[in-house]
């Protein structure tokens, strides 16, 4: 298998996981454009507050599915084939769709089809914490954090884009960069990426292996986990945590 050239900042990362790392500011730069514009560019072609809050509802409401389906899948597909499908589907379909749109169901569909995002988001994770030994471990999620800030130094590009073209005309220039550079992203990082040995004896495991049986597994553990006082409060921080960046992200545009 051909060789990635390896930056100093990755050499305390895990090998298995250094395509996902060289590969995550093609994902990461566009998706920050996106994330940052993309309620002022609904509200551009006409949606309302309540239109807009409606979408992001109903594109949760997919990903609380997904986030069940993706696991199952992960285990039965492997991480590394589950993760480039879902990739594709979650990320390339939608950005079409809205570099498109022309209205509120344009929306409302590429929000449906965004909501499969968390079937790749199990792969993504699995895929990292199944191929970094334990010691290397905190070095690796501190160079993933400072991929995710990476999109902070690339937003005056998004920002002259829109003052040259206007806001609807440079987001969809933005929504197809998306496209362009995530496409390329998500196939040569799968060219380079190995399926972790977890996920090659999931596999293995898993292959007769229905969503019924996934299901009956997730009913007979939350009630164990609901017993634990720790993981409660645990899940209630995050899900204020989620439900404030949520808002913020998505309003704070409309607002400023």
């Amino acid at each position: 298998m051909a060789r990635l050239p390896m930056p100093a900042v990755l050499r305390d990362v895990s090998p298995g996981v250094r395509p996902i790392f060289l590969g995550q500011p093609f994902f990461s730069i566009p998706f920050g454009w996106i994330a940052t514009y993309s309620a002022l560019y609904m509200s551009s072609l006409g949606l309302t507050s309540v239109q807009i809050g409606s979408v992001i509802s109903i594109t949760m409401a997919v990903q609380m599915v997904a986030a069940l389906v993706g696991g199952h899948l992960a285990d039965k597909f492997g991480r590394r084939t589950t993760l480039l499908v879902a990739d594709c589907a979650a990320w390339i379909l939608p950005c079409i769709l809205w570099a498109s749109a022309s209205g509120y169901w344009h929306f409302v569909a590429a929000g449906m089809v965004s909501g499969l995002a968390p079937i790749a988001g199990v792969s993504w994770y699995c895929l990292i914490v199944e191929a970094t030994p334990d010691h290397q471990r905190t070095s690796t999620f501190s160079v993933l954090q400072l991929i995710w800030l990476l999109p902070g130094f690339f937003s005056p590009i998004a920002g002259i884009l829109i003052a040259q073209s206007g806001l609807t005309a440079a987001m969809r220039q933005i929504y197809w960069i998306a496209v362009i550079s995530m496409t390329l992203m998500f196939f040569v990082r799968h060219r380079f990426l190995k399926e972790s040995a977890v996920g090659e004896a999931m596999i293995r495991q898993n292959q007769a292996a229905k969503f019924k049986n996934t299901f009956s597994d997730y009913t007979r553990i939350v009630p164990k986990l609901l017993r634990d006082r720790r993981i409660i409060l645990t899940l209630l921080i995050s899900l204020l945590l989620n439900f404030q960046a949520i808002i913020w992200m998505n309003y704070h545009g409309l607002y400023l």
